[in-house]
């Protein structure tokens, strides 16, 4: 019983951290480096490490927060990010069947774009159902946001999977040929 709480007091108290760090670098990091989806960053890490779909509940959690201080239309973050990390749970489980660098980073920029064109594909129902003008949206500097948001995330996952895979020797992976 003592176990099953300490276990939700960590994933609690882990989803607040999150929360807490994407929504600070948003403000304190210096450009490029404020692109980092460090839930995302997150959450495909932790698909390699745990291989449990709870990991999907716990994004689902952590991007209502973010959702709470976001200035969009209320469930837009949440359905996007949740979708996209369930595909990338999906992606692990039948595609990427490896626990390498490359595996990690592919899963990273395949999820973050889903989640960027499923974010943009509800954005625009909900501009065309209120009847909203289209033309005040800045198209060329979104592209350059989800550019920047995929490649930085990317990178930052190559580099977090390099430096943490000593340590969790789990992500160690090795190719068995038949």
């Amino acid at each position: 019983m003592l176990r099953i709480a300490l276990k939700c007091i960590l994933v609690i108290g882990s989803i607040f951290l999150l929360t807490f760090l994407q929504t600070s670098a948003s403000f304190l990091l210096p450009h490029p480096f404020v692109k980092i989806n460090i839930v995302f960053l997150a959450m495909i890490f932790a698909i390699l490490l745990y291989e449990s779909g709870n990991i999907v509940w716990i994004s689902a959690i952590a991007h209502f927060f973010i959702e709470l201080f976001a200035s969009t239309p209320f469930g837009i973050i949440l359905f996007s990010s949740t979708m996209s990390i369930l595909a990338a749970f999906w992606l692990y489980q039948t595609i990427f069947t490896n626990r390498s660098w490359y595996a990690a980073m592919a899963m990273t920029a395949i999820a973050l774009i889903m989640y960027r064109i499923l974010y943009l594909f509800i954005f625009i129902m909900i501009e065309i159902i209120t009847e909203a003008t289209l033309s005040l949206v800045n198209w060329g500097a979104i592209a350059k946001t989800i550019f920047w948001e995929v490649s930085m995330t990317t990178i930052a996952m190559g580099m977090l999977y390099v430096l943490l895979s000593g340590i969790f020797k789990k992500l160690n992976h090795h190719v068995i040929y038949s």
